[in-house]
């Protein structure tokens, strides 16, 4: 999950190592975007979520 910010050299990189990758937002990860592509692209339908409160706070939002 990378913004659309991310440079040019990092994707670059990622393609070498032949590392997949979605864009979750502009600026900061939208977590409603990545879920709902997650579930597009990869008929993902469920997640575990495994972190602390920042993360569990910020896919509630």
């Amino acid at each position: 999950m990378l913004t659309e910010e991310v440079s040019d050299a990092y994707l670059a990189h990622l393609k070498k190592l032949g590392i997949s990758y979605i864009f979750g937002g502009i600026e900061r990860l939208d977590f409603a975007v990545v879920v709902e592509k997650l579930k597009h692209l990869f008929l993902i339908d469920e997640l575990v979520l495994e972190g602390g409160g920042v993360l569990k706070w910020r896919l509630s939002e």
